[in-house]
């Protein structure tokens, strides 16, 4: 039936101002926006009086794998933090996924996030089973998603330059049996496999990540790209995080990573970057060009060390920029207000000319349309305007964030944390209410996560393993920094 939204202070997009008006939603789409709005036959009317309506948030980098993890890696740099993040992996069944994703997606929802894009990891190797369990516990909750298995075909303790050599033979020997070669083919037939999960399902669609590029050969990127382009998906990878990765490129290939993407044919409109920290200032205009969105994570880019992303820079070369949280893993939370807060913030200390800072209507802009372009779905997302989807969060105006209401864009970047989110509707459902889902039992999806997590302890046995290559990958790290200053 037709929702009618009356009596809100509707602020429709990043670059607007808040207006009183009502919203009218037919099936999936917002029809009509405007004061007074006749309401149709048999709809059903929300009364917003004290109510800020808003675009959904769009989470564009995240990992439901790690809700189960959260609060337990610190003050470790990403290539000694995969190490305890491998340590602390069990072999989960498909309920399990479910359980940690359906966690993550019911925290998301109840802080406005009406979309994700999921980096689904499983060990040892990605399978169908696990990708329709993730699927299904986005659609449960309600959640717009774009659910992208993570596939690679090099192990990650043979991607860190310099490594291998300081491991003695046995040990090495350990690692390999843990993490063996891997025909990454066999993780795309997987892909393939859970195809149909998807064709049948509204809300959340497949992608594919190639999940590090340098722990990807050439010929399975290329593999990625042609599978890919033959099943019509977009690509999701994590693109010169550290530093560390941008050494190994310059050593494998004496070229940068986003150079060799598009030499292989993977930079394009349908490819979205997270991170992109160590990248160049001709990487830059080169990922402009090619019209890939860029994902800021900035949470988990200062918890790891990783760096600061140039958004100046790619500001400058209107580089299409979105907002992620990152995993719990890596970021503790899945909460969209904090990330687009630290976003706004993070580079204001490195920059002299306070003109330049990013301003709260930028940084929201892409935290709702640039989500959009990382979503692929530009001009029906991010917006509160006749012909978008319906995806909206409803806020209560009588919360301390938002009195007294000085500045609408300002107060939901620096001083909203999620806790006024009251309502949200994605696709034209409501999918929380009250300021809990409506689709799925939160308490019962946390017990069962409380239960998972007990159950999944850490293998004493591959962390006894893991755990002693440390010392060798912070000398490699470092040695590696050393002798490309």
């Amino acid at each position: 039936m037709p929702l009618h939204i009356r009596n809100g202070l509707v602020l429709s997009s990043a670059h607007g101002s808040p207006e009183r008006a009502d919203v009218l939603i037919e099936g999936r789409s917002i029809v009509a926006v405007g004061p007074d709005l006749r309401l149709p036959d048999g709809a059903e009317s929300i009364d917003a009086s004290g109510r800020l309506l808003v675009p959904g948030f769009i989470n564009a980098h995240t990992h439901g794998r790690e809700n189960l993890l959260k609060g337990l890696v610190d003050n470790r740099p990403l290539e000694e933090w995969l190490f305890q993040l491998a340590a602390l992996s069990d072999d989960r069944t498909p309920e399990d996924q479910y359980v940690s994703v359906a966690l993550g997606a019911i925290e998301m929802v109840k802080h406005g996030v009406t979309s994700a894009y999921e980096v689904f990891t499983h060990i040892p190797v990605v399978d169908a089973p696990a990708i329709a369990a993730v699927v299904q516990a986005y659609s449960d909750v309600g959640l717009r998603a774009i659910v992208a298995p993570a596939v690679s075909d090099i192990p990650f303790h043979h991607s860190i330059p310099g490594l291998l050599q300081r491991l003695d033979s046995a040990y090495r020997s350990e690692l390999d049996r843990l993490f063996p070669l891997r025909d990454g083919r066999l993780a795309l037939d997987s892909v393939a496999e859970a195809l149909p999960v998807c064709a049948r399902n509204e809300l959340v669609r497949l992608a594919l990540s190639p999940v590090i590029p340098e722990r990807c050969s050439h010929e399975f990127l290329i593999a990625c790209r042609d599978f890919a382009e033959s099943h019509e998906l977009p690509i999701h990878t994590h693109l010169l995080e550290t530093r560390l990765q941008a050494i190994e490129r310059h050593r494998r290939d004496n070229c940068t990573t986003p150079e060799l993407l598009d030499r292989l044919g993977l930079l394009t409109p349908k490819t979205s970057l997270a991170h992109a920290v160590w990248v160049t200032d001709q990487d830059i205009e080169l990922i402009s060009r090619r019209e890939c969105a860029v994902i800021h994570n900035p949470l988990s880019n200062l918890k790891l060390g990783s760096g600061f992303m140039p958004m100046k820079k790619m500001r400058q070369q209107n580089v299409k920029i979105a907002i992620g949280t990152d995993g719990c893993a890596s970021a503790d939370h899945q909460n969209m207000f904090e990330a687009t807060r630290l976003a706004a913030y993070v580079h204001r200390p490195s920059e002299d000319d306070y003109e330049a800072w990013p301003r709260s209507e930028q940084v929201l802009h892409a935290a709702w349309e640039g989500g959009a372009h990382a979503m692929g779905l530009d001009g029906k997302l991010g917006r509160i305007a006749p012909g978008y989807l319906a995806d909206i969060s409803i806020l209560d105006l009588n919360s301390e964030a938002l009195t007294p209401l000085n500045n609408a864009t300002n107060q939901l970047v620096f001083c909203e944390n999620g806790t006024s989110v009251r309502t949200v509707i994605v696709n034209g459902r409501i999918v929380l209410e009250n300021g809990e889902p409506t689709l799925i039992d939160a308490d019962e999806i946390k017990a069962r996560a409380r239960d998972t997590a007990q159950r999944l302890t850490r293998n004493a046995r591959r962390a006894q393993i893991l755990l002693r290559a440390e010392p060798a990958v912070q000398a490699a790290r470092l040695t590696a920094f050393a002798s490309h200053r």
